[in-house]
């Protein structure tokens, strides 16, 4: 199976793109090619630094899949266990007064903005938190990356057991994107998340092999 970041804006046969990558058989995937104009001088010491990324969402529709207070509060003690800075991606940059962000925490306005910032920094990250939003496939493609979910198939309109099943032929519990660094943690099996559950889910991505 040729996956490319490309066909995800396309039409496809989600069913037979989750069966391919929920086997064992080779995958060639045509990652992104991070060029030097992802990475910007007034990063330069970030890209040097351990770090983790937060990515929010704050849409004002479906918002059972928006970013809470505990989120920051988890990634915080996440990075905190990893002696690691915690990196805020914002969605909206009016509703960012909204979270209490401790000073320790850079928010990075831009990589709201630009892509290829955004892409830089999350290849350099030691691993990317999202809720179910449109930037959480993002880092699948980046050769390197991880990426964890979190609250998957919350029950919102679009993001529920039967979306995963019907749609993209998964089931509940299921990690199709295990092997390109990716990892679920779905609602009804994760319950009251917290640092320690985001660390069971970085740990078992590095456990596996990426393709």
């Amino acid at each position: 199976l040729y996956i490319s970041i490309r066909f995800s804006i396309c039409f496809l046969d989600y069913k037979f793109v989750f069966s391919r990558l929920m086997d064992k058989k080779p995958l060639k995937i045509s990652f992104l090619e991070v060029k030097s104009k992802c990475f910007k001088k007034e990063f330069i010491e970030l890209y040097k630094s351990k770090y983790i990324t937060l990515t929010l969402r704050d849409y004002g529709f479906e918002k059972l899949r928006n970013t809470r207070q505990k989120d920051i509060d988890n990634a915080l003690k996440l990075s905190k266990k990893y002696s690691a800075k915690l990196i805020i991606i914002p969605d909206n940059i009016d509703l960012i007064n909204k979270y209490q962000i401790p000073n320790s925490v850079k928010v990075i306005k831009s990589a709201r903005e630009d892509i290829y910032i955004r892409i830089g920094i999350y290849s350099k990250s030691i691993v990317n938190i999202f809720t179910t939003s449109g930037p959480c496939i993002l880092p699948l493609f980046i050769k390197g990356s991880k990426m964890i979910v979190i609250r998957a198939a919350c029950g919102s309109d679009g993001d529920n057991i039967n979306y995963y099943k019907n749609i993209l032929g998964i089931e509940e519990g299921d990690q199709p994107f295990l092997r390109l660094g990716g990892y679920y943690l779905w609602n009804d099996l994760f319950k009251n998340i917290d640092e320690n559950t985001l660390d069971f889910a970085y740990k078992k991505i590095n456990q596996h092999k990426q393709d």
